[in-house]
């Protein structure tokens, strides 16, 4: 009897995880609220190895000995058999994996910059090529060419090109919109960096930034730009184990040598990613994002009273001030383009930095784009990000972005005697 229980109960959750791979495999996970409780399977790792132990008892309670154990030998002869031939075509999804999230390196100056020459898989697996700047843009030579305009934009994954290719971002947009209405050489040297803030931008420029002799500086600003007062050193502020002479990080510790683990943990991250926003209720839920915009103080996207508001402006015209000051000495000028989360759009509650920046930009003469409008103009508004799988900006947006930017820049080229139209 208790044997008949104990298989039955086997065979069911054989049954119940060959569902649950189909489902999250195929149909994008399962996602069950029961009360205050969530139920969530969207990771493809859960349900294969559960359908393997499961399947492997099921055959030992049900006496089936040798069935186990020639289960269990033909599995290693099959993953062998794979992983010789990955070896033998050396195919490329079986190599070292590198996440996103894995090509930092840690950086004194910056707290962290992107890794030298990568190139490999991006955010929302996107190919992704990083220059001998640690920049995800071509090399330009340091010498302005005659007779070119040059662009440099500064930002954060936004700007980077966050899951699009790097010829869909706005500054390659720009690039072409500016050589139509210029009928001149344009050059526009993307430094945007995930995770940077007002600080590393102004880093950057200092550094090696102005050296490229930009008539324009860009700066996208996105909500969590602002993350303390202005520094001259960050100090590393990664504590992650790097390893190499391209001090990149490789998935899976001693594993990354198993052709077939890379090859899985590929296939993974692809269904991990697609399954995203089920995962992560920030990600598809517009309340609780909204939510934890509300609960960032330093954001500034709902106004946090008169006290907090006030201390955060002043640390923000702080920033922008010592920015502009160092564009306009070099005789580049400065625009700001206010990038809006999509949890921002037609919630006038979580426009507060919108009006902020407006007024602090028109204090120190720097010109605003304020992206919202525009985005909010467009129907459906998601049309312009990849909500719900992620928060960024697709490649409509970027289009967007690049289209509202150039009459803006023209405007400025325009005062450098460049004509523009």
């Amino acid at each position: 009897m208790i044997q008949r229980v104990l298989t039955a109960g086997a065979l069911a959750t054989c049954l119940f995880f060959i569902i649950n791979f189909i489902a999250v495999a195929f149909l994008g996970g399962i996602n069950v609220a029961l009360g205050q409780s969530q139920f969530r399977s969207t990771t493809i790792e859960f349900p294969l190895i559960g359908l393997l132990i499961s399947f492997l008892v099921w055959l030992l309670v049900s006496g089936r000995t040798k069935e186990s154990l020639l289960f269990v030998g033909s599995l290693i002869v099959a993953l062998g058999v794979v992983e010789l031939g990955l070896r033998i075509v050396d195919h490329p999804l079986s190599r070292p994996v590198i996440n996103f999230n894995r090509w930092y390196e840690p950086s004194e100056l910056y707290g962290h910059q992107l890794a030298k020459n990568f190139e490999g898989l991006g955010p929302l697996q996107v190919p992704v090529k990083i220059n001998s700047l640690r920049f995800r843009d071509v090399e330009h030579s340091l010498p302005k060419p005659a007779d070119t305009i040059r662009v440099l934009a500064l930002g954060d994954s936004f700007t980077f090109g966050w899951g699009v290719s790097g010829e869909q971002t706005y500054l390659k947009h720009l690039e072409q919109n500016l050589q139509h209405a210029t009928h001149r050489r344009a050059e526009t040297i993307n430094t945007g960096v995930p995770g940077w803030g007002l600080n590393q931008y102004y880093l950057c420029l200092k550094e090696f930034g102005l050296a490229f002799t930009p008539d324009i500086v860009i700066m996208g600003y996105y909500l969590d730009d602002l993350t303390g007062p202005p520094v001259d050193k960050l100090g590393t502020t990664s504590n992650a184990t790097w390893e190499g002479e391209r001090l990149v990080t490789m998935r899976g510790g001693p594993l990354r040598h198993v052709r077939l683990f890379n090859l899985f943990t590929y296939l993974s991250d692809n269904i991990k990613h697609r399954n995203r926003s089920k995962r992560i209720p920030y990600l598809n839920d517009l309340q609780a994002r909204r939510t934890t915009l509300t609960q960032k103080p330093n954001y500034l996207a709902a106004d946090p009273g008169p006290a907090p508001t006030a201390q955060l402006t002043n640390l923000l015209r702080t920033h922008l001030s010592r920015i502009n000051t160092l564009v306009n000495t070099r005789g580049a000028s400065l625009i700001i383009v206010l990038i809006p989360d999509y949890a921002q759009l037609f919630h006038p509650d979580l426009q507060h930095i919108n009006r902020i920046m407006e007024s602090v930009s028109r204090e120190l003469g720097i010109s605003l784009l304020d992206m919202t409008p525009i985005y909010e103009s467009t129907e459906p508004t998601s049309t312009n990000y990849f909500w719900p799988l992620d928060a960024h900006t697709n490649e409509v947006g970027h289009r967007a972005l690049a289209a509202a930017l150039t009459p803006l820049v023209c405007e400025h080229l325009k005062t450098r005697h460049v004509p523009c139209s």
